[in-house]
């Protein structure tokens, strides 16, 4: 076991019982929240941040469940159209991690403002 303990700053979580789309024909396998947990019992592991991928375009229903299943340590990062208008639920994670907007050009916003959680 690792004898220090660690935030895990960038992992994906794919499940498939939520929507999967895949980006220029790659999708990746499965690799959901009890995988990640299994993977990383032997470390001391605090939290982490749960970043969306590209094949999940705008779906935040697995990120909120991942949240739930992971704990309080840990945040997300998720993807919102430049065209829409976030939701209650993504704005409360917006507040706890953070967000990214994707447009055709793939402009990219100014940084979020993070907060301890």
């Amino acid at each position: 076991m690792i004898e220090y303990p660690i935030f895990d700053a960038h992992f994906h979580v794919i499940d498939p019982r939520f929507p999967l789309v895949p980006n220029r024909g790659y999708l990746p396998d499965r690799y959901t929240t009890k995988d990640y947990l299994e993977r990383m019992k032997d470390y001391d592991l605090r939290g982490g941040a749960v970043i969306s991928g590209s094949f999940q375009a705008f779906d935040q229903d697995y990120l909120v469940d991942a949240l739930s299943r992971l704990g309080r340590g840990y945040v997300g990062v998720t993807q919102l159209p430049a065209s829409r208008q976030a939701s209650a639920r993504v704005v409360f994670m917006a507040v706890r991690a953070g967000f990214r907007s994707r447009s055709r050009g793939r402009k990219r916003l100014s940084r979020p403002r993070w907060r301890e959680p």
